[in-house]
């Protein structure tokens, strides 16, 4: 009798990936998925811990496992993933003595083996689509950001052998994923642990865009530090490579750069955004920027505004620093108010909100391409090549007037209506 299990997925892309291995790892002669958690005998919960808001979350559905599992006695239940890591296994068991096993986020291995099957990287059962897929090019981080938990949590930068991730890309693309999303904690600075020249991002970039079923690469999670401007001449001689770079600056303001520990001033991010605009002028440039940093002055703020109103930048996210133990952050004098750093990011994101419509807006009577992921109702969820899953713009197509669409096509479509985050077919 197969065993039913139920893995649940908490945090970012990069999780998903690690839950897609382990449902991919499990053997089917044993082993049966399950979306619904009263009707599993396994569940597995794959845990964020970087913030404390991650932690509450994770804290919540652990809870309500354990809430499950009296009401079934006979449930197993194992956490893993980067609370097991922050928090450690020991305070855990303490906290949840009915929880059955604990893993930290590095222990995949381990977490098989504790279910008698071996490691396969190679997946073809996804999670969040059989159309795209992330391709996670390496673990950990070597940075010393002031905000960050992530290299307590998954220790320093791993990059994944080059062969093995093109035999990963090409294994997807074989059971029809289109679209390869390429996540990392810093995706830009893939091979500086290995000791092979070749292995580094632009030939990872390069050889990915052989593969002639991908219709679409993207980067994300790339960093201003180690970005290197060659990989804008790759965007334009390779029509699969996106153009659209996710890069998550932080700040602009010398002060809180410093003070962050980015090891980057503000000229020279300037400088990096306007030379992606010189040399692929139709990119499209997606950042994250954290307020409410310790220390953050008006004058900061207003460097940072003044910033995002000037360059006009395509997708913007805008976060409220969280302070969080372990950090050098944390440790600061000048601790922002709650009530400061929401002022500061509705402000932000109404001045985003007007630009996204603008940019949007000039789009109207354009005929573009698009890749259709989803349905819901009578309209078919589609992404433009500006566009990553879950994070920006949707196009929403009426199924009434494009009946021959089907979910997995990329097709051409006409714009006729734009909101601020979506565009409408």
């Amino acid at each position: 009798m197969k065993l039913k299990f139920c893995i649940l997925t908490l945090g970012c892309p990069k999780n998903i990936v690690d839950s897609e291995y382990i449902i991919n790892s499990l053997p089917k002669e044993k082993f049966i998925l399950t979306e619904k958690v009263e009707e599993a005998n396994l569940i597995l919960l794959n845990t964020c811990g970087f913030i404390a808001d991650s932690i509450s979350e994770s804290y919540s559905y652990i809870n309500s496992l354990i809430s499950l599992k009296k009401k079934f006695p006979t449930i197993k239940i194992i956490v893993f993933g980067c609370l097991v890591s922050r928090q450690g296994s020991d305070k855990l068991y303490e906290l949840f003595p009915s929880i059955d096993k604990f893993f930290p986020v590095l222990d995949k291995s381990k977490i098989l083996s504790y279910l008698n099957a071996n490691y396969n990287f190679l997946r073809k059962d996804l999670l969040v689509s059989p159309y795209y897929s992330y391709l996670k090019i390496s673990d950990g981080c070597n940075r010393k950001c002031a905000f960050c938990t992530i290299p307590q949590i998954k220790g320093k930068y791993t990059s994944k052998e080059l062969p093995l991730l093109i035999q990963e890309a090409k294994y997807l693309s074989d059971n029809n994923v289109k679209e390869l999303i390429l996540i990392a904690q810093e995706t830009t600075n893939y091979g500086c642990d290995l000791k092979d020249e070749k292995s580094n991002f632009l030939n990872l970039l390069e050889q990915l865009s052989d593969i002639e079923k991908l219709q679409w690469i993207r980067i994300m999670y790339s960093h201003p530090a180690s970005f290197d401007l060659r990989i804008l001449e790759l965007m334009n001689l390779r029509t699969n490579i996106c153009k659209y770079i996710d890069i998550p600056l932080q700040h602009i303001s010398d002060n809180m750069l410093k003070q962050m520990k980015r090891k980057m001033t503000s000229t020279q991010i300037k400088q990096i955004v306007k030379n992606m605009r010189e040399i692929v002028p139709n990119i499209a440039i997606r950042s994250t920027f954290i307020v409410g940093f310790p220390g953050e002055t008006e004058q900061d703020f207003e460097e940072l505004y003044n910033f995002l109103e000037e360059y006009e930048l395509d997708r913007v996210g805008v976060f409220k620093y969280s302070a969080e133990e372990n950090t050098i952050g944390a440790t600061l004098e000048n601790q922002i108010p709650n009530e400061v750093k929401d002022e500061r990011l509705d402000k932000l994101m109404t001045l985003q909100k007007s630009i996204s419509l603008k940019r949007n807006q000039q789009m109207i009577n354009k005929a573009i391409n698009v890749f259709v992921e989803n349905e819901i109702d009578d309209y078919f969820i589609a992404r433009t090549e500006a566009d990553a899953p879950e994070i920006d713009n949707s196009v929403i197509i009426d199924k009434k007037r494009n009946n021959k669409i089907k979910i997995g096509d990329f097709t051409k479509v006409k714009i006729r209506k734009a909101t601020e985050y979506d565009l409408f077919v």
